[in-house]
């Protein structure tokens, strides 16, 4: 693949609007996945509660783990 800068590149550099737009859209996707899963962990307490940023041992793998893994699936397919 080559650099978006060399002669002879197809690529394009995306606009900050068009970036903005795509973390909006990666985010909401990501939370489809997480607010069910810390649901089922949880429960309904750990929406309405004081333990929301919290959360336990649980929290952490859904919250952070299981995003980067996400993230070098998609990015690395191949490696699954």
């Amino acid at each position: 693949m080559a650099w978006p800068d060399t002669p002879g590149s197809d690529l394009e550099y995306a606009g900050f609007w068009l970036r903005v737009g795509a973390v909006v859209i990666d985010s909401v996707l990501v939370a489809i996945i997480i607010v069910p899963l810390m649901w089922w962990a949880y429960g309904e307490r750990y929406f309405l509660g004081p333990d929301l940023l919290t959360g336990g041992p649980a929290g952490i793998l859904i919250r952070y783990v299981l995003p980067a893994v996400l993230v070098i699936g998609w990015r690395h397919p191949a490696r699954w």
